[in-house]
C-alpha cells in the first residue's frame, strides 16, 4: 500500500493525507484506519489518533495492532487505567506478544503497581 511506503519513508504528513482519502472512501477499512492513526501518533496528534483507533476497535475489537496503538496513545495521554485494560485485552488476543506485556508493564508502572509492572516486563 502506498501509504505504508510513505510511513516507512517517515513522510507522515503525506501518509496522513493518503490514509484520510482511503478512509473517506472506505470508512470501515481497519488497516487504513490503523495506519492513519499510527501516522498521526508519529506527529503527536494523539487525540485525533485516539478517536480513529476507538472507531477502528468498534468495528473490530480484536484488531491487535489497533489495540497496541491505542494502548500507546492512552499511555501518552496519561490515561493509564484505559491503557491497562487495553493491554490486558491485547494479551488475551495474543498471549505471546512481547509488546502487549511491555504495554502492560508501562500501564502498571504508571499506576504505581511496581511489583506487577516488573512481572509484566519480565514476561515480555
Amino acid at each position: 500500500m502506498m501509504g505504508e511506503a510513505l510511513m516507512l519513508s517517515e513522510k507522515f504528513d503525506e501518509a496522513i493525507k493518503f490514509f484520510a482519502q482511503v478512509v473517506e472512501k472506505e470508512n470501515k477499512n481497519i488497516r487504513a484506519l490503523n495506519n492513519f492513526a499510527a501516522s498521526l501518533i508519529r506527529l503527536r496528534k494523539l487525540e485525533e489518533a485516539r478517536e480513529i483507533l476507538e472507531y477502528a476497535l468498534e468495528l473490530d475489537p480484536s484488531h491487535f495492532t489497533s489495540l497496541i496503538n491505542i494502548g500507546n496513545v492512552y499511555q501518552a495521554l496519561n490515561m493509564s487505567e484505559k491503557g491497562l485494560k487495553i493491554a490486558m485485552r491485547a494479551i488475551e488476543i495474543n498471549p505471546t506478544a512481547a509488546i502487549a506485556y511491555n504495554n502492560l508493564g508501562t500501564a502498571l508502572g504508571d499506576l504505581n503497581l511496581d511489583k506487577e509492572s516488573k512481572e509484566a516486563f519480565a514476561t515480555a
